[in-house]
């Protein structure tokens, strides 16, 4: 089975100047991705579906046109994974976790108002499965995103 390569983000964010170096800011982001892979002559296919609640720390100019940033925080994140073999249904199950959130990226103003960029993000994010067997297993669902973003300062 390949890793979880392809896939989509969708975020909003808010973020608002603390001072001329720092910001604070919380985002909202939906993650989804899948791996696939043959099993014999089955084709096996894993989706993972996670909703994020973030909170996170930034250092970056307040009013520079090419603004570098770095952040950091916590999530919350609701989960679900879901599989199946050859579009049969074999497991699902959700739930939440939390875990650390680091984003590193550029934005460029166009204007006083408009902006491109794009950043980086990392999250970690453990939840508790249950086994065939009831018994729990806890695995890091979180990963790494590459984000292209148009904005609107307000």
């Amino acid at each position: 089975m390949s890793s979880f390569d392809t896939g989509y983000t969708v975020t909003a964010s808010y973020v608002t100047a603390a001072s001329d170096l720092f910001a604070y800011g919380v985002d909202l982001a939906f993650n989804q991705t899948e791996a696939t892979g043959k099993i014999g002559v089955f084709e096996d296919k894993v989706t993972l579906s996670t909703l994020g609640l973030e909170a996170l720390i930034y250092i970056q100019p307040k009013d520079a046109k090419v603004q570098p940033f770095v952040g950091a925080g916590i999530g919350l994140y609701v989960n679900n994974l879901n599989a199946k073999l050859n579009n049969v249904e074999y497991f699902d199950d959700s739930g939440s976790g939390f875990g650390f959130v680091g984003k590193a990226g550029l934005r460029l103003f166009l204007d006083n108002k408009f902006y491109i960029g794009g950043y980086g993000k990392y999250y970690s994010n453990d939840q508790d499965f249950e086994n065939y067997d009831k018994s729990k297993t806890t695995h890091n669902l979180g990963g790494t995103c590459f984000v292209f973003e148009i904005g609107l300062k307000l």
